[in-house]
């Protein structure tokens, strides 16, 4: 179905004007497009309040998890020109992972484990169902050993290696679960991204810019903000109890100076509303945009179809419907939540609130980029829920 440009206007705009008159974010840039034609583009509020800076098509942002559907963009590459497929055991690749054993009992400064009784494979990295962790579980005796290991620096910006290293440790930690049996948020998009690196013999910043950023045109995304760009990087802000939005000091912005050697496939990269755009129209196009052809239409469509078992649907009990897909969520049945919002969909969001997704039923895709840690979903999903309502 078409939208309406001026019924989109004037059903989305005011939603999301009043996000910024309450303070839900302090700005942020929001976009959709169908077929061929940009057909919404508004800036709200400030980039940089304390600066009075606008947001604008040049503010550039943290897309964190949002980089895990490039990673997946490269696997279906690399399925299509047939250097890996999805059930390849992980350790063909990264033979630590052939003895990372799964947590049985214990504490961390003592369990029990046993081996895993199932093979870990590049799908079951896609879709996080390796057993891998985040460490986000201060409760959880496996986050706890992440969480004393060094690769907790991976969260402040202080781990100071590469993807080889980084997954190097992450084999030496127990796996939550037997890899194939269960789905949990982790590093498993991180770790797929070493995989592609031993696989072309390059580093993953190398493989990105090589076979989606150049073609693509999109000449502000990197793992890096060059001095020339870092007036242009958005401030992440955060609530106050007391109500309000605060700004964060920036301690981790390290992670994004040139040298830094860990080029993170689950959160790592930078972007703007139109470099984003620009992936996310390819992939509207199945695999195409303006005239340069960059995955095929086979390609596109295993990364954006479910590659879940039915019986871990959905993923999350608080996402009805949803499978997940190469590196991002898919929807597999409707949720009458979201009247109007079809199967079909894929879709994935960032630690700073970001969200997009392609709806190749409408041929939509929407892009909406706040900088508020961490994840503010609900009211994240305010643009998209608006966007159905213009259908």
């Amino acid at each position: 179905m078409r939208l309406n440009p001026d019924r989109l206007d004037g059903i989305v705009t005011p939603q999301l004007q009043a996000l910024v008159d309450r303070q839900a974010f302090v700005g942020f840039g929001a976009a959709i497009w169908q077929g061929n034609d940009c057909i919404y583009q508004r800036f709200f509020g400030h980039s940089d309040r304390e600066a009075g800076t606008s947001f604008g098509p040049d503010t550039i942002v943290r897309m964190y998890s949002m980089t895990k559907p490039m990673v997946g963009a490269l696997v279906a590459l690399f399925w299509e020109r047939g250097l890996l497929q999805l059930d390849d055991p992980v350790a063909a690749y990264i033979p630590a992972f052939a003895d990372t054993p799964v947590y049985v009992s214990g504490g961390p400064d003592g369990y029990d484990a046993e081996p895993q009784n199932t093979t870990m494979t590049l799908r079951h990295l896609s879709t996080h169902c390796a057993g891998l962790s985040y460490g986000f579980d201060e409760n959880d005796p496996v986050d706890q050993l992440y969480r004393q290991s060094p690769i907790s620096g991976y969260l402040d910006g202080t781990f100071d290696s590469d993807l080889e290293a980084f997954t190097a440790l992450l084999a030496q930690l127990p796996l939550r679960f037997h890899p194939g049996t269960a789905y949990h948020y982790s590093f498993a998009i991180d770790v797929l991204g070493r995989v592609l690196e031993i696989v072309a013999d390059a580093s993953l910043r190398d493989l990105v810019f090589a076979n989606l950023f150049e073609p693509l045109g999109m000449q502000d995304t990197d793992f890096y903000v060059t001095d020339d760009q870092r007036s242009r990087l958005a401030p992440c802000y955060s609530p106050l109890a007391s109500g309000g939005l605060a700004r964060m000091s920036g301690q981790y912005d390290h992670r994004y100076e040139p040298g830094n050697r860990l080029h993170s496939g689950g959160g790592g990269l930078v972007s703007t509303l139109d470099d984003y755009g620009r992936f996310l129209r390819m992939l509207l196009h199945e695999g195409e945009l303006d005239g340069v052809r960059v995955l095929s239409r086979e390609a596109v469509r295993a990364m954006m179809s479910n590659h879940l078992p039915q019986e871990l649907i959905p993923f999350e009990a608080t996402s009805p419907g949803l499978g997940y897909g190469l590196c991002g969520a898919v929807r597999v049945a409707p949720d009458p939540a979201r009247p109007g919002e079809p199967i079909g969909v894929y879709s994935w969001g960032g630690a700073a609130s970001t969200a997009m997704w392609v709806d190749p039923v409408n041929a939509i895709a929407g892009l909406f980029t706040p900088q508020l840690m961490n994840g503010d979903a609900r009211n994240t999903d305010t643009f998209r829920r608006a966007v159905y309502a213009a259908l």
